[in-house]
C-alpha cells in the first residue's frame, strides 16, 4: 500500500513540473510583442536571451502573453532572481 501511494505521490510531482514548464511557456516566451491600441502603458516581457525581465511599450490590446504588469509578476511568473538588474527594450 505504501508503495502505491509513493509511485501515486511521484506521478502527480512530476505532472506538476509539466505543467508549471508549460504555463512558463505560454507567459514568459515569444519575445515582446507592443500590440496596437491608443494607450501606451510600461509593461515588462521576459527575455530568454538575457534571462531577465525587460521593460517595454505596450499600446493596450492584442499582442501575445508574455506581458507583465509590474517587474515583480514578470519576475514572479518566469522564475527570475529577485534583484537582477532589469534592461528597456
Amino acid at each position: 500500500m505504501k508503495v502505491i501511494f509513493l509511485i501515486l505521490l511521484l506521478a502527480l510531482g512530476a505532472f506538476a513540473l509539466q505543467h508549471n514548464a508549460h504555463d512558463l511557456g505560454v507567459y514568459c516566451e515569444g519575445g515582446y510583442q507592443k500590440g496596437v491600441g491608443k494607450h501606451p502603458r510600461i509593461y515588462y516581457y521576459y527575455d530568454k536571451g538575457v534571462k531577465n525581465c525587460v521593460q517595454f511599450v505596450y499600446f493596450g490590446s492584442g499582442g501575445n502573453k508574455n506581458r507583465h504588469e509590474t517587474r515583480e509578476k514578470c519576475q514572479k511568473a518566469c522564475n527570475v532572481k529577485v534583484g537582477t538588474k532589469v534592461s528597456t527594450a
